[in-house]
């Protein structure tokens, strides 16, 4: 018995062995369809050459070895050849190229490539379903059309750098990708990342230039930034029927192809860039809900804007010129329209389909209404003699207006032009409602043109940060008369950044609303009001707070300004303060350097205080300087009330004397 069981463990190995022989197989080989007189077996499943190979070897493999579940090919050299047999319509095959459809439809679970490939050619992976990964190496420039396409167990692919081009559905239909970064291609072609629903993560390099049609169509992405790119042109129906929440383009965009963000329901953020005209279908569906400024537009497309139910307001610049057939048809939730344009854009049919515009109020410039009145179409708005939210008539739209309308809502009783601007959504009441309307509309950017009419003082102090670092700091109003709101605009230098959550209330603002909304670029315009109109307790201290993080090192002589500073009183008389900025430097940079200098007013009386003798440049508002000689300590002065600005050691203090 011993002997039988000997004996059949010995053939069970001697079969184990043959079997493990037989399904993997290592070979060195030459040019010429060498293959498969290499490979005897085809029903290997791992297979590692080494050598020369040519179209005709991986042709071998396509055609022959359909039991392939691992290649390695890191020591294959591929040569150029010319076929007797066509393989896809082809007869010539290049160096250094995966061949056309080489391993299309293999079971695949692993592949490494030759080290020397510099492209592959169209539909080689095409439908490896069981592939999860795959590494590129350096030097790779090409990936042919449809190359992954279908690939479904692939979850994440990184490209070289050296990777310029990805053909036309690439990796379309990749159902488990959830991640895709390419930072050196300069186009990512028509529906090259189609139909992957994980696909969440799309990081795309500095040198992309163009976006083809549906080249994003039904993944996954929800939000890009693209901003720090050189893309110029965005494909038909590039985002359709995605979850983007919100994308950042560049100013250098000069062409938006029809429907791409058709029905992306869950776009709420967009700034439109430079582009001459918005596609047909654009943002049709879309779930866009903030106002939409169109800036440098020269023609709305067909359809462009149809069904954005969601879009309370929209703004026209002063270049726009023609809105072709149904641009705006649908968009129910449209409560204010702006043209700013002095010639009466051109309409195409039933612009405005099925939207209520008589009880729109429609805003165009003064010298146009006339014009906008006796226009087909645009007539049938509420064109109102005032400008939209300018609720106490001073011919801007500010925090003062919103004081306003906060004075009807708890009982004043108002003017009836005043009781009508102040209804700014057209609902027939004065409510919250109106107040939220003003707010977006100051929020939505803009700039003013009112004139300094107050020595009151918002102001900031100089700011030492290091990079990786976050401060916090307040924004003082220095205040002769009273106020109960006011906003302003923040600029950042480079290397600064805030979300707009990181700006609060402060000691002398508790009870009050603020809101905050970005405008452009590193810039944020923040309103602060009370629902009370409670004034800000005191005359001077903090109004807000302000919480900044370092991104990286600032530069020396970099500034932080508060511009537009509008302060509101209870009589709703706006007061526009003088610009503000504040010094940003790192822990060795000016702010320390000069920490013991310090400037200020008591009343009358300008202190400065250092730690060496020098002397200080005093300027006043009307640009006539003054020198102060300074010594060691307490240097005082006596100063007539105003604004002043003091150089100490080469840094400038904002002062007001009162």
């Amino acid at each position: 018995m011993k002997q039988f069981i000997s004996h059949i463990c010995a053939t069970l190995c001697l079969v184990l062995l043959h079997w493990t022989g037989m399904s993997a197989l290592d070979v060195t080989t030459t040019a010429g369809g060498q293959l498969s007189s290499r490979v005897t077996n085809t029903s290997i499943t791992t297979l590692t050459v080494k050598g020369v190979m040519d179209a005709r070897d991986f042709y071998f493999i396509a055609d022959n070895l359909d039991q392939l579940t691992t290649v390695d090919l890191s020591d294959v050299q591929i040569v150029a050849c010319e076929t007797g047999e066509a393989h896809y319509g082809q007869i010539h095959f290049a160096a250094s190229t995966l061949p056309i459809g080489a391993l299309a439809g293999k079971r695949l679970t692993s592949v490494t490539l030759p080290t020397s490939l510099v492209a592959i050619d169209e539909g080689v992976f095409l439908g490896c379903r069981e592939l999860p990964s795959i590494t590129l190496p350096d030097g790779l420039t090409t990936i042919g059309n449809h190359a992954f396409a279908a690939c479904a167990a692939l979850t994440s692919v990184t490209l070289p750098v050296s990777v310029t081009t990805v053909g036309e559905g690439a990796f379309a239909r990749c159902s488990s990708l959830t991640s895709f970064t390419a930072k050196g291609i300069t186009q990512l072609a028509s529906t090259a990342l189609m139909d992957c629903p994980k696909l969440t993560q799309v990081s795309l390099g500095s040198k992309l230039r163009s976006v083809g049609e549906r080249a994003m169509a039904g993944s996954g992405v929800k939000s890009l930034d693209v901003s720090g790119t050189q893309l110029d042109t965005l494909g038909n129906w590039t985002f359709v029927l995605t979850p983007l929440a919100s994308i950042s383009l560049p100013n250098a965009v000069t062409s938006m192809g029809q429907g791409a963000f058709l029905y992306d329901t869950q776009l709420t953020a967009i700034t439109l860039p430079q582009t001459p005209r918005l596609g047909d279908y654009m943002l049709a569906g879309s779930g866009l809900a903030n106002t939409l400024e169109v800036n440098n537009v020269d023609t709305l497309g067909a359809y462009v804007l149809y069904n954005a139910n969601n879009i309370p307001s929209v703004v026209l610049s002063d270049v726009v010129k023609h809105l072709d057939d149904k641009a705006m048809a649908g968009m129910i939730g449209l409560e204010t329209m702006t043209s700013n344009a002095t010639t009466v854009p051109t309409l195409g049919e039933d612009v405005w389909d099925g939207v209520n515009q008589s009880v729109i109020p429609l805003t165009v410039p003064s010298n146009a209404r006339d014009d906008y009145r006796a226009a087909a179409q645009w007539l049938e708005f509420l064109i109102a003699d005032w400008l939209t939210g300018d609720v106490n008539g001073d011919g801007e739209v500010t925090i003062a207006d919103v004081n306003a309308i906060i004075d009807i809502i708890l009982g004043t009783t108002a003017d009836p032009d005043t009781q009508a601007r102040a209804d700014v959504n057209g609902d027939g009441e004065v409510t919250i409602a109106d107040v939220n309307a003003v707010v977006d509309i100051i929020l939505s950017g803009g700039s003013y043109n009112l004139p300094v009419n107050t020595d009151d003082l918002l102001m900031i102090p100089d700011v030492s940060i290091d990079p990786g670092e976050e401060v916090t700091v307040k924004i003082i109003l220095n205040n002769a008369h009273e106020y109960s709101a006011l906003q302003c605009d923040i600029t950042l230098p480079d290397g600064l950044e805030m979300a707009e959550s990181d700006i609060t209330t402060a000691e002398r603002s508790q009870g009050h609303v603020n809101k905050s909304r970005g405008i452009g670029g590193s810039t944020t315009r923040t309103v602060l009001y009370s629902m009370k109109r409670e004034l800000f307790e005191g005359n001077t201290g903090a109004v807000l707070t302000i919480t900044l993080r370092a991104t990286k090192a600032v530069a020396d002589g970099s500034l932080i300004t508060l511009t537009n500073v509008m302060l509101a009183d209870n009589d709703n008389v706006n007061w526009h303060a003088a610009d503000y900025s504040a010094q940003v430097a790192g822990s060795t940079g000016i702010v320390d350097a000069t920490a013991n200098d310090r400037v200020w007013a008591s009343e009358r009386t300008l202190h400065i205080s250092t730690s060496q003798p020098g002397t200080a440049l005093i300027a006043n508002m009307s640009g006539m300087v003054r020198e102060m000689p300074l010594e060691t300590g307490d240097n005082e002065r006596s100063m007539e009330p105003g604004i002043y600005i003091v150089k100490v050691n080469g840094k400038s203090h904002k002062v007001v004397v009162k």
